[in-house]
């Protein structure tokens, strides 16, 4: 952003050029605000531009406080204007803020804008009624306006209201509403995704690979017809797998134009294993690392070892013949560093084994008599050895059990809680009882992250912790992990972990990294992980660049005297020690960290050492600068751009939430739908706020307890397993999450109960997978016999 701006400097290209330029929605704002300050006015032209970048990067707080600033500015909002509002609304999912956007005199833009916004947030009413708006205004409509509004009738599962949408679209508009009418067929029926085929050929519409593609998945109910209306066998054999139509990937193996087409990820993944090396031998293509280990998990869950044996053979010569199945390379390589023959057939024997199921108790949110009750239950609960409060367990079916889903215990690898304990321990040894700030940057699904944020929640000074991840859907599970632990501040970023550095330079007293790597340390879990790393392994293989770029952006992102730990699940020399000794050579602040949890700097865990998974960390630690001051840090959290201060009402609200939940808010704001947010105490690190996957935890919406404050209070803890998965299910929204709450309901026999399950999926425009289907035949079962159902 320019620091100083005067009105000699700029002129209105400038300002628009500017404005284009930037991707980060608060300085776009900052430069809006800059530009008048220095006594240069902008225009209409000027705020559609700005609010068109606010939502590119789906940022609709600021792009709705730039709307706002053209009133107290008295800058005449045009139609322009209000299109680039309503669009972004749509990347906010705000249909509310959507229709009172509508500017007076509306184009055919205008109503496109919203069509979209209403399809983002599943309005599929109140689209059709814009549409039918469209028409009475005698409005020239445009491909955009109708195959926008077959997606919002798809977004609810409103699949007939989407084909009959596609029905009235006028021909020379077919081209975009095609496939979107063909995901409608796919549900509807594959007579309808005929019926979609031939009005699109009829139409003129350019019939190419994708079209086929979609045409096929539509019919697979009928494999037959995909067959006869796809003029290329190819890409009917890739809707097959994609819809584990395993039978009808075996049927048209004969009729393929060439090798390789057909894959036997539909079979494996439907448990068929007969098909599944069916379809692998036949194509008599060298099968890709995907395949071979898809047919290997199907394969040994129906007790087939000599199958698989047989399978390997044919892609891998150079192998062991037994499980862990290793290439002659990695025997080659574990005999160099552990030296000794015995070391080694010791380290294959237990990597061969089955992995440990081990939790970490939450001890701050557990009843005082959960170890036993986890006896009772047939737990099996034992100490893990180097970390007090965890256990290895025994059992089935322990993720449906009451205490995991409300947050008292979490299923964490026994050598995964290794990186967040050396960690803690550098950080009691240099900040004992001082507030810090931690940052897990590549900290999906949750693990670590719940370890760390648990242990800054109990510590003496407390501390902030930053979890970021840049899959927008594994943060929102991430999200949902640190909630149940009951820990409030700590803010879920989504982004590249390579930008930290730029975003916030210097401004963590301690990182954690646990990059992104081949995994062949899950060799336990996984039959063909050796394999599928060496394959990989060398100073070419990408994740190589790519762990560099997230150490040097980790490194820059700490402060002076912070630390930073590193870990990895491979046995990949140049994934652990070769990158970590590149690290040392590049920097001249750097210097090894010895902890206690890693027995020195760097600690390599073998499966035959530990009885574990194998494993990789290291620990660094910054040099201080000369004459550095520890300043601490007083002021308030900054308000995101679009809130606001709360209501005396809404005042009175969050103290009646404070009496029944325990909670302390320090700082809260309330949300453009007067819903009230608790904000965590970022500091100097305000700047990644617009990076956030929500401003903090969601106190109250509509004058009642939120979902999330609920998950977060832990109340009530003696609640049912199934109520607390119903609680999750409104929290996270996701497909897994949903299947399990279903799940639940099925267990309990209640079949009205797994049906609402099953049309509240609908409703968020999730597609319902082979466990869905699974639950609900086990909920009609169990509602007919009474006596299979559990108590």
């Amino acid at each position: 952003m320019l620091s100083h701006i005067t009105t000699s400097q700029v002129s209105t290209k400038d300002v628009s050029t500017t404005i284009s330029a930037f991707a980060d929605a608060e300085e776009v704002f900052g430069y809006i605000q800059q530009l008048h300050s220095a006594g240069f006015k902008p225009n209409a032209a000027h705020f559609a531009s700005a609010i068109r970048s606010c939502a590119k990067v789906r940022s609709w707080q600021r792009a709705l406080a730039l709307f706002n600033l053209m009133a107290e500015w008295r800058v005449e909002r045009d139609v322009v204007v209000h299109n680039a509002a309503l669009t972004a609304c749509r990347g906010g999912s705000r249909w509310e803020l959507a229709l009172a956007l509508l500017p007076p005199g509306r184009t055919t833009v205008s109503y496109n804008s919203a069509i979209s916004a209403m399809g983002a947030s599943a309005q599929w009413h109140l689209a059709l009624a814009l549409l039918a708006e469209v028409s009475l205004q005698r409005l020239q409509t445009s491909s955009i306006t109708y195959s926008s509004s077959i997606g919002a009738c798809e977004a609810a599962s409103a699949w007939q209201s989407a084909l009959e949408v596609f029905a009235a679209t006028p021909q020379s508009f077919l081209g975009d509403a095609v496939p979107r009418a063909l995901l409608a067929a796919k549900v509807a029926s594959w007579a309808t995704a005929v019926d979609v085929v031939n009005k699109a050929k009829a139409g003129g519409v350019q019939t190419d690979a994708s079209f086929w593609n979609a045409a096929a998945a539509a019919c697979k109910a009928s494999w037959q017809t995909s067959l006869a209306i796809c003029p290329s066998n190819k890409e009917a054999a890739r809707s097959f797998n994609e819809g584990y139509c395993w039978q009808a990937s075996m049927a048209i193996l004969d009729l393929l134009p060439g090798k390789g087409m057909a894959s036997p990820d539909a079979a494996a993944r439907a448990e068929c294993w007969a098909a599944a090396l069916g379809i692998l031998w036949h194509t008599g293509a060298e099968p890709s690392m995907s395949d071979l280990n898809s047919v290997a998990v199907a394969l040994e869950k129906q007790g087939m070892e000599e199958a698989v044996q047989d399978l390997l053979l044919r892609g891998f010569q150079n192998r062991l013949r037994r499980r862990p199945y290793a290439p002659r390379s990695f025997v080659a390589k574990a005999q160099e560093r552990l030296g000794r023959r015995a070391s080694v057939r010791q380290l294959l024997r237990s990597a061969a084994r089955e992995p440990k199921r081990t939790v970490r108790l939450n001890l701050g949110r557990a009843d005082e008599g959960l170890l036993q009750q986890l006896h009772a239950d047939g737990w099996a609960p034992q100490p893990l050895p180097w970390c007090a409060d965890a256990f290895v367990v025994h059992g089935e079916s322990l993720g449906h059990h009451q205490a995991h889903l409300s947050g008292q215990l979490y299923f964490q690898e026994p050598t995964s809680m290794i990186p967040p304990l050396a960690l803690q321990e550098a950080l009691d040894a240099k900040k004992p009882g001082q507030y810090v700030r931690v940052l897990d940057l590549c900290a999906a699904p949750g693990s670590k992250a719940s370890q760390l944020a648990i242990w800054l929640h109990n510590r003496p000074g407390g501390g902030l912790l930053v979890a970021n991840e840049p899959s927008e859907e594994r943060a929102e599970k991430l999200r949902t992990n640190l909630l149940r632990s009951g820990v409030v501040n700590v803010l879920v970023t989504v982004m590249d972990g390579r930008e930290m550095d730029a975003l916030v330079p210097e401004s963590f007293d301690a990182i954690l990294l646990d990059a992104p790597c081949s995994c062949e340390g899950n060799i336990r879990k996984e039959p063909i992980a050796l394999l599928r790393g060496a394959a990989s392994s060398g100073p070419k293989n990408p994740l190589v660049l790519k762990q560099q770029e997230l150490l040097h952006s980790a490194w820059h992102a700490l402060s002076p005297g912070g630390c930073l730990v590193y870990s990895t699940c491979t046995f990949d020399e140049w994934q652990n020690e070769i990158q970590c000794r590149r690290f040392l050579e590049a920097l001249d602040d750097v210097e090894v960290l010895q902890t206690a949890a890693l027995e020195g700097s760097m600690l390599r865990v073998w499966p035959h050492h530990w009885d574990t998974e194998g494993f990789f960390v290291s620990a660094f630690q910054k040099c201080e600068k000369d004459m550095q001051e520890d300043v601490q840090e007083t002021s308030e959290p900054e308000a995101p751009r679009g809130f606001c201060q709360l209501s005396q009402e809404q005042r009175w609200e969050v103290q009646r939430l404070v009496k029944e939940f325990g909670i302390s808010p320090k700082t809260m704001v309330s949300g453009p739908q007067s819903e009230v947010w608790m904000l965590p105490e970022l500091g100097k690190l305000e700047k990644l706020r617009q990076r956030a996957r929500e401003p903090g935890l969601l106190l109250t919406r509509q004058d009642e307890a939120s979902a999330e404050l609920r998950l977060v209070a832990g109340a009530p803890l003696k609640n049912s397993a199934r109520g607390w998965a119903s609680l999750l299910a409104d929290v996270e929204g996701s497909l897994s999450m949903l299947n399990m709450y279903l799940d639940l309901c099925a267990s309990e026999g209640d079949l009205q109960a797994a049906q609402r399950v099953y049309q509240d999926m609908l409703r968020r425009g999730l597609k319902p997978d082979r466990m869905t289907r699974r639950s609900l035949a086990k909920a009609r079962r169990r509602e007919r016999n009474p006596e299979t159902r559990k108590s």
